[in-house]
């Protein structure tokens, strides 16, 4: 997600945190496509 001032993404700590990035991506693309109101009506 971005605009001409902004980008917006999830972060993933890789080295550290490796064993959350499953729930952290699953929550990110819930907010995205809640926000973005890319579900069908």
């Amino acid at each position: 997600m971005f605009d001409e001032n902004h980008f917006i993404g999830v972060g993933l700590d890789e080295d550290n945190e490796a064993e959350l990035h499953d729930e952290r991506i699953k929550n990110w693309l819930v907010k995205v496509i809640t926000e973005c109101n890319l579900l069908p009506a």
